[in-house]
């Protein structure tokens, strides 16, 4: 599995709410709030009578996988578990591959318990088939450290990955590109081309990604356009926006390695003077950048 132990955040959230990607490659399951932790993270629920978490879809060759023996284990801390769920049949730990299901009752709290069982690969019907789907749902205030799933009828301890190899494995699927919040440092792109039509003045500005992504992602600027709270074409020290024309931004070309930002001028005034635009570049403010999005789901 990708980022399995957690360490990788990319969406630099704290806390991420239902069916959404969370801590890269793991999506919070219906009804879940994923809390990013110190050791790992923490499941609640929008109510106290379910048992919900996280899950992954796993890419791969499932004729090569069908009718195998799988592990799947990892590692938790219940000590956070309400105590009217400890030593109740009905509470439970629920974890699944491919939708073949295993309870854990919790009987009592430990700080630190490592959960294993096996199976038999099978296919997933539907829109899942050429996926493997690992689901790891447990009580409210579990804290997960880290989840393994192997080949095998043996849980092999668990050693954790690199995480600058996991960080560029979670960049195949999803990468900011951008000044993180706090930071005022510009990033400044300069100006490849320019040419002039009857309505608009179009500037390029020309990205590579910082790995290829998995699949030709989707591509959006985020921030507050025109403002250097945001976003905006500026002068070449990078502290003045160039406000005089009206500007709006597209995206063109994207493939899995690069892209192109377009910055259009929209502005009644048409005049155009090249040693003018020469000077503009395009400025990444704070809490702004580009987004590329190529998860699986």
């Amino acid at each position: 599995m990708i980022n399995p132990d957690f360490r990788v955040n990319q969406r630099g959230k704290t806390e991420y709410i239902g069916n959404i990607y969370g801590v890269d490659r793991w999506i919070g399951t219906q009804g879940s709030n994923i809390t990013v932790v110190e050791n790992g993270i923490k499941t609640e629920c929008f109510d106290d009578t379910h048992n919900q978490g996280v899950k992954q879809f796993i890419e791969c060759d499932m004729d090569l996988l069908v009718g195998k023996a799988f592990t799947l284990s990892l590692e938790v801390d219940t000590t956070e578990v309400p105590d009217e769920y400890v030593n109740v049949s009905s509470k439970y730990h629920w974890l699944s591959v491919n939708n073949i299901n295993h309870v854990f009752i919790v009987k009592k709290k430990k700080s630190s318990e490592i959960l294993s069982y096996s199976g038999t690969i099978q296919y997933l019907d539907g829109f899942y088939k050429p996926y493997l789907l690992v689901r790891l749902n447990t009580l409210t205030g579990t804290i997960i450290k880290w989840a393994k799933l192997e080949l095998g009828s043996i849980a092999t301890p668990f050693v954790f990955p690199d995480k600058t190899t996991e960080l560029l494995k979670c960049k195949r699927y999803y990468q900011k590109i951008g000044v993180p919040k706090g930071s005022y440092d510009a990033i400044i792109k300069n100006i490849t081309s320019y040419t002039t039509a009857s309505t608009k003045q179009y500037l390029s500005f020309y990205f590579n990604t910082e790995c290829e992504m998995r699949i030709t992602p989707q591509i959006k600027l985020y921030g507050i356009p025109n403002s250097d709270a945001g976003y905006a074409l500026a002068y070449i020290d990078g502290n003045s926006p160039h406000i005089t024309r009206q500007w709006s931004y597209g995206i063109s070309h994207p493939n899995k390695k690069s892209f192109i930002i377009v910055a259009y001028n929209e502005s009644n005034d048409k005049r155009f003077d090249a040693g003018i635009y020469t000077y503009i570049h395009l400025v990444f403010y704070t809490n702004s950048g580009v987004e590329l999005d190529a998860e699986v789901c």
